[in-house]
């Protein structure tokens, strides 16, 4: 019987691979017995050992280590594949808490406080990180609940009762009452107390019933009231004592105990006294979602420009509202992300300075020849969404169905040819010896310019003369808005969170302090905007600003020409946006808890 076949498998494996490579010589085999001798004399158990295995090499073919080699990189290929098939099926990436953001933004704050923060500047930006109010916009642009847990209303639109959500605190510890709410309303109210919200709630009564509620009565229905109620709420126990006079001067203006997400740690200053930065850190006290990010700083600049090198020498890792003719410069060192801002852009009519104006086919024709995406394209390099109505798209009221202008240069001119207006020899045309002639007047601004310069040149192209005029961003309310001085404003204006456009569109509001800036008499248009305010029906307010939106397409007011996007430029792990769209540019602080930079795994 072989003596093989005693052998423990293992032996006979090598002894196998030894008999392959048997010499053919006597010498030769002599030494060969003596290395296969070796081996299986080494150990006598069935697995082998770690000395028996540094012998293998001698032993093996060049085709037994190529084998072996390809069956180690198959194993190792197919271990690593498994991992990435199972991390890729079983792992995600998710926010992790921690890290910090340097912020930059561009202005003069003064109060970090939402009774006296003015809108659209960075006061109200600032104000908007620390504070909250009852009501908040969503990112479907929807006003909701935030500090309320509901918020209800009369029959008669009247009276708004708002409960509050329970165990709430401010960010020292302290409880958030109805008191709080209270004090924060009677305060703007109070005129002596210079709010710049003053005129929305003047004629608003504000009672508690208990700690949690709070009721406003108000003197007519005003569907877009909720929405008002988006303002934050200031802590009474810590400003009850300050006097109207005192309000403004107070430490708490520049030191703020809020509620918001993140709370006041430290503000640095100048020599002169001038806010260069503030550092916020979380609120553990906040009632929403807990941020991510554990401490922003805000760094305070004069001018975009220096804001832009700040960006550029990462001094600051983002920064918002940057102008279109920075974009390039800028998206060497950061990523940019643009939100819709409820802010359109358009030529905005005045019938009373200019009779040329008045004619209705004059307006039409000239709305007929807006090539609204090669304005955009050439005035604000892109950024910007064509628009051709008096609400944007998203906005409650908003419809598809709403009939618009659209472009039509052969339209235009035939309109005008069929109104009388000929071409005189100088190409400009005329009619009952008035050339077609007017003024349109911007804000000193490249993207305003450009777009004023190419609007005028399309207009020419139909017979219209008409002279651009520049007034300087600081001068353009007190010289032109305040006083309606222009025959035609290119313009941007900027809506609330309810989209009401009763303060930019009513007749009502043609003059100062009113905010509508096309004057002219559209007494039916005035009628749908007065309902619309004034009902709960959702289906009446639509009918409402449907029939609007066809008025205004037919009457031709102002011509809508752009949504105006807003500019953020980041670093690439900043991330957790939510939404795309804003109603101000402080609202892109409004999911500030989701925003992150660090990043870990989980399992699914």
């Amino acid at each position: 019987m072989p003596t093989d076949n005693l052998q423990p498998p293992q032996q006979r494996w090598f002894t196998r691979l030894l008999k392959r490579r048997q010499p053919k010589t006597a010498s030769a085999t002599l030494a060969h017995n003596d290395d296969r001798a070796l081996v299986l004399s080494l150990s006598p158990k069935r697995i082998p050992s770690r000395k028996q295995l540094q012998y293998l090499p001698r032993v093996l073919t060049t085709r037994d280590r190529n084998w072996i080699r390809s069956c180690v990189i198959l194993i190792i290929a197919s271990i690593l594949t498994l991992i990435g098939h199972t991390i890729y099926k079983h792992v995600v990436i998710i926010p992790a808490d921690g890290g910090t953001l340097n912020e930059g933004i561009v202005g003069t704050p003064q109060y970090i406080n939402p009774v006296l923060a003015r809108p659209y500047t960075a006061d109200a930006e600032l104000t908007h990180l620390v504070f909250r109010g009852l009501m908040k916009v969503n990112d479907q642009l929807a006003v909701v609940p935030d500090l309320v847990s509901s918020l209800t209303v009369s029959a008669d639109g009247k009276v708004y009762t708002a409960i509050l959500r329970s165990n709430m605190q401010w960010s020292d510890g302290t409880a958030l009452t109805a008191d709080d709410v209270q004090y924060t309303y009677e305060t703007i109210a109070d005129a002596s107390y210079q709010s710049p919200l003053l005129s929305v709630f003047k004629n608003v009564k504000v009672t508690t019933t208990d700690k949690h509620t709070v009721v406003f009565t108000l003197p007519a229905p005003l569907s877009s009231f909720p929405a008002s109620l988006t303002l934050g709420i200031l802590p009474k126990q810590d400003w009850q004592d300050q006097s109207a006079q005192a309000f403004p001067l107070a430490e708490l203006n520049v030191k703020p105990i809020g509620n918001g997400p993140y709370k006041f740690q430290s503000v640095t200053k100048d020599r002169n006294g001038n806010i260069k930065a503030y550092t916020f850190t979380r609120n553990k006290y906040y009632n929403g979602a807990k941020p991510h990010i554990a401490k922003i700083t805000v760094k305070v600049y004069s001018d975009e420009a220096s804001a832009v090198d700040a960006l550029k020498s990462d001094a600051v890792d983002s920064l918002g509202g940057i102008d279109s003719t920075s974009i390039a410069a800028v998206k060497k060192y950061r990523q940019i992300s643009t939100f819709d801002l409820s802010q359109l852009t358009g030529v905005f009519f005045n019938q009373k300075t200019s009779i040329i104006l008045k004619a209705a086919e004059v307006r039409q024709a000239l709305a007929m020849t807006v090539d609204r995406a090669a304005l955009i394209k050439t005035s604000d390099n892109n950024v910007g969404a064509p628009a051709n109505g008096p609400l944007l798209s998203g906005q409650p009221g908003f419809s598809t169905l709403a009939r618009h202008i659209d472009l039509n240069v052969a339209q235009a001119t035939a309109l005008l040819d069929q109104n009388g207006w000929k071409v005189g020899t100088t190409g400009i045309r005329q009619k009952g010896g008035r050339d077609l002639a007017f003024t349109l007047t911007t804000v000193n601004d490249p993207s305003y310019v450009a777009m004023a310069q190419a609007l005028a040149k399309s207009w020419l192209a139909i017979g219209a003369k008409v002279d651009v005029k520049t007034v300087d961003v600081d001068r353009i309310m007190k010289d032109a808005i305040q006083p309606r001085q222009y025959d035609a404003l290119l313009y941007g204006e900027l809506t609330d969170a309810a989209a009401d456009m009763y303060p930019l569109w009513d007749s009502s509001q043609q003059q100062d302090p009113g905010f509508a800036l096309a004057i002219a008499t559209l007494k039916n248009a005035d009628t749908d905007l007065e309902k619309a305010r004034a009902t709960t029906d959702p289906n009446a307010y639509a009918a409402d600003l449907l029939d609007f939106q066809n008025i205004f397409a037919d009457s031709v007011p102002a011509i809508i020409i752009s949504q105006t996007q807003y500019v953020y430029a980041h670093e690439k792990n900043l991330r957790g946006f939510t939404t795309d769209r804003l109603v101000a540019p402080m609202n892109r602080f409004d999911d500030i808890s989701s925003w992150y930079t660090n990043t870990t795994w989980s399992w699914k």
